[in-house]
């Protein structure tokens, strides 16, 4: 059985985030609405699991960039001329 830390609450589902849930619903009032086809295709328009907006729509390209300040060592990044983070 694992050993959970003792002061932090147990999670149960998605995290409570109203202000999330707020956005999303504004979005859908005045963005994409999904017709029957596509929700049918699966396509949700906005939506969101707990932790940020999504949107979901056919022919939509979409990227995340992440920055992983600790991915690239100093040394080689003083080498290379790149400052480090």
């Amino acid at each position: 059985m694992g050993k959970t830390e003792p002061n932090l609450p147990e999670r149960i589902g998605l995290p409570h985030n109203p202000g999330l849930k707020k956005l999303i619903e504004a979005k859908r009032e005045w963005h994409h609405h999904p017709d029957a086809e596509t929700a049918e295709q699966g396509f949700l328009g906005w939506h969101e699991r707990g932790y940020l907006p999504h949107f979901d729509a056919p022919n939509v390209t979409q990227f995340v960039t992440f920055l992983l300040r600790d991915a690239f060592p100093v040394t080689p990044a003083a080498r290379v001329g790149t400052p480090p983070c």
